[in-house]
């Protein structure tokens, strides 16, 4: 299964640790794209709640919710307005300004590498969270972006073109992270070993008892059907946070530290600060936050 797949799946046995007396819980996997086929088997088989677990399968949520209007489903996306259908994602832009912060105050020079994967809804405010990060802890750093849907071997590229240290992608959970080429933010030692810095990870465990639990306090039932409901949430609500490692020197650990409990209570907004884009053009005065939309929605980068 791919990393994204075992993060949910890790939240499914929190889930089962969690709440495993009070509900029977089940995984599928679905073969040759049948999403609709496992969730009517899921439904065949008593299922009342479905976790769909990537975009993709929305056209199935919304067959199997119109079908059945006794089962609750929801799908992993960041916004697809649909009413029958709830969305749940992360908010992992507030993460990624603390990996970026961590980055910045790491880097020998002034370049630092990020990798994407493709250029979709949420992933320009994941990359602009990143840069004001940098920016945060050096100014000076700019930042090389390389898309994994597009080159081969974009970590690879960048160590050889002099980028020693390099956001890579992120850890599935939070009590294993990855320390390795592929993962998390590093910088490249001398003699071409890795050293961590920091990675972002899900605990879709917590949404998912989160989720369980408004169902069973009836609190799921205070919002409209016919409203289009998405459960974005960050690092206050524990579904995602950042894994540090502790080879950073003391004081960048205590300044990551300060940031993440910045954004959990609220003082820290890694976007209400003046933005200018790559054309020039102020997005923010420094006066205001973003709304929502404006983050989800940011098709523009950081000058």
């Amino acid at each position: 299964p791919s990393a994204s797949t075992r993060a949910h799946d890790h939240g499914r046995e929190y889930l089962d640790e969690k709440l495993g007396d009070k509900v029977r819980i089940k995984g599928y996997q679905v073969r040759d794209k049948d999403y609709y086929g496992a969730m009517e088997q899921a439904v065949q088989e008593g299922a009342k709640l479905i976790f769909a677990t990537t975009p993709s399968m929305i056209g199935a949520c919304r067959r199997i919710a119109a079908q059945y209007s006794d089962v609750k489903v929801l799908n992993c996306a960041l916004s697809l307005p649909y009413t029958g259908v709830r969305m749940y994602y992360s908010r992992l832009y507030e993460a990624k300004f603390i990996t970026g912060a961590v980055a910045g105050a790491m880097a020998k020079e002034d370049v630092i590498g990020f990798v994407s994967n493709y250029p979709i809804m949420g992933v320009p405010a994941c990359i602009n969270a990143f840069a004001l990060g940098v920016k945060l802890t050096n100014p000076r750093a700019r930042i090389k972006l390389r898309w994994s849907c597009v080159e081969p071997q974009p970590v690879q590229e960048l160590i050889e073109s002099g980028v020693t240290v390099i956001s890579n992608r992120d850890a599935t959970n939070s009590k294993n992270p990855h320390w390795a080429l592929e993962w998390g933010t590093y910088r490249l030692q001398e003699d071409g070993s890795l050293l961590p810095l920091v990675v972002p990870c899900w605990d879709w465990g917590k949404l998912y008892e989160k989720i369980v639990l408004s169902i069973f306090n009836g609190s799921w039932n205070s919002v409209p059907e016919s409203r289009a409901i998405n459960y974005w949430w960050g690092m206050k609500s524990g579904v995602i946070d950042v894994q540090l490692s502790d080879t950073l020197p003391d004081g960048v650990l205590s300044l990551a530290k300060i940031l993440k409990q910045g954004i959990i209570n609220g003082s820290v907004d890694p976007f209400h600060t003046r933005i200018v884009d790559q054309q020039g053009v102020e997005r923010n005065d420094g006066s205001r936050s973003f709304s929502p939309e404006e983050i989800m929605t940011m098709d523009w980068l950081c000058d």
